[in-house]
């Protein structure tokens, strides 16, 4: 019978970095999709297509702020924030 390695559990903190950086991901694609969008769309929908841009970019500033300020990045973690990172600054 084969045992499957036994793995170390996330404590709450790591799941709550983990869960704040999947959602730092999450608008990082929506702002890239609103980007395309906006290249696409009729010229009187492109204000509020940039506004929403505007506020996802809030988004990404505040949770950004509140990932430095408030805890140190494991290093596991570390790979997918700098994974967001070069996406956004790829897009």
């Amino acid at each position: 019978m084969i045992k499957p390695e036994a793995r170390a559990q996330f404590g709450p903190e790591q799941l709550i970095i983990r869960d704040l950086l999947v959602r730092h991901r999450q608008l990082i694609e929506n702002a890239t999709m609103e980007k395309n969008r906006y290249h696409i769309m009729p010229k009187f929908m492109r204000g509020d297509i940039q506004r929403h841009i505007n506020h996802i970019q809030k988004q990404i500033e505040k949770l950004d702020k509140h990932l430095s300020q408030s805890m140190v990045i494991p290093p596991f973690l570390a790979v997918l924030k700098s994974r967001d990172h070069a996406a956004r600054c790829s897009r």
